[in-house]
């Protein structure tokens, strides 16, 4: 029995600009996903899957994915369509009507058990899934999964160790998660980047830049200064794709003008990137206020980009108001926009008084999660635990 986790992920800078090929950094955060992996406690079940936060318990047979064909080789960089389509049409007999959000959930794990668990072990298993993630709000819940998935999936198959005990087992671990994670993300969202699967699996953060001919550059920050960080879901639900679509007939209707915009973008994730390495080299409580400030100037800054290309929405706009009149920091959108999330990197002088007037400016309509960013990739734990507070207090190896 054992509990794999991986975190969420934020933008800090650059979103929707790297569509485009502009730069982006990107940062884990400590709301994670949670999965225990343990024996299934019913003979006539290969699966048992648990997913008690979006109200769903399945058990699998034999039978029904006997309709499934057989897996084998390296990993693959792209979805089998052929697969694809005997993986969904297993899912949709098994959850029928359900939303397509459960949908894609249950398509990434069945594909990936077909793929990394089913080829090598016939041990009926049970899993159960937990996370602290606000789902579809731009903190890469579904990299998240992926990432978590994977590596249970790998871990039980026996493709990964129990312990992580050098630097060469580390990185083949990073590399086998990161791949297979990236088929579970192509599973529910078509045509991922690979950045979000990428900060769940190593932690950290990164700067990311696209290749439309190949492979994207990533350069990981070694450092990055100690930031208080709050998300707030506005609740508003948003469609990732139409926001895209929205940024795209800027770009057709206006070349010149969003040419301009994107070389903005470029300069300020340069900006960002300077004052993130500067960490490094960081002597003095001062040094570091001085480093957040700018930080949280530069917050400001790209969120006014993204205004100017219409995808954020008055629900936002009530979050960076609440945090000027609280004055507990600099906010901005992240993620898709349109509703979604929003960020607020808490200033040094701010402490709990002014994070409770934010609160308290913006009521129970949002909810508000206090965190840290930076933090560690997939990690493993031995043991379970029946709740995500209890699952956080296991004793963790990444």
């Amino acid at each position: 029995m054992f509990t794999v986790s991986a975190p969420g992920k934020i933008i800090l800078f650059g979103e929707h600009a790297v569509v485009y090929g502009c730069p982006a950094i990107a940062t884990s955060v400590s709301l994670r996903t949670y999965i225990t992996v343990e024996p299934s406690q019913a003979a006539t079940n290969l699966i048992e899957l648990r997913l008690p936060d979006l109200k769903m318990e399945l058990d699998i047979t034999a039978a029904d994915l006997a309709g499934i064909g057989a897996f084998s080789g390296p990993v693959p960089s792209k979805l089998d369509p052929k697969l694809l389509a005997e993986v969904k049409e297993a899912a949709e007999k098994l959850v029928p009507g359900c939303s397509p959000l459960k949908l894609a959930a249950i398509v990434a794990f069945i594909y990936l058990y077909v793929c990394v668990y089913r080829s090598v072990s016939a041990e009926p298993r049970r899993f159960t899934v937990r996370s602290d993630l606000p789902l579809g709000a731009g903190l890469g819940s579904s990299a998240s999964l992926s990432v978590a998935l994977a590596a249970a999936l790998l871990r039980a198959a026996g493709s990964i160790p129990p312990h992580i005990d050098s630097v060469e087992s580390r990185e083949k671990t990073h590399e086998l998660v990161t791949q297979w994670s990236f088929i579970g993300e192509c599973c529910i969202h078509g045509n991922p980047s690979g950045l979000d699967n990428l900060v769940a699996t190593r932690g950290g953060a990164v700067r990311f830049t696209r290749n439309p001919s190949g492979a994207p550059t990533v350069t990981p920050l070694a450092d990055v200064p100690k930031m208080g960080l709050l998300i707030t879901d506005t609740k508003v639900s948003r469609s990732t794709n139409d926001l895209v679509a929205r940024v795209r007939k800027f770009a057709e209707n206006w070349p010149e003008l969003f040419n301009k915009l994107m070389l903005s973008f470029t300069e300020l994730v340069d900006s960002a990137h300077s004052v993130l390495e500067s960490s490094n080299s960081a002597d003095s409580q001062d040094t570091q206020v001085d480093q957040v400030s700018r930080l949280c100037e530069l917050i400001e800054l790209n969120h006014g980009l993204l205004a100017t290309l219409a995808v954020s929405h008055p629900a936002l706009e009530r979050v960076r108001e609440a945090g000027k009149a609280s004055r507990v920091g600099s906010t901005k959108l992240t993620g898709a926009g349109g509703g979604g999330c929003a960020i607020t990197v808490i200033s040094t002088d701010s402490g709990e008084t002014e994070i409770a007037e934010f609160k308290t400016q913006l009521g129970d309509e949002f909810a508000v999660f206090t965190t840290d960013i930076g933090g560690e990739g997939v990690g493993f734990a031995e043991g379970i635990a029946d709740s995500v507070e209890e699952m956080k207090k296991l004793s963790w190896e990444y």
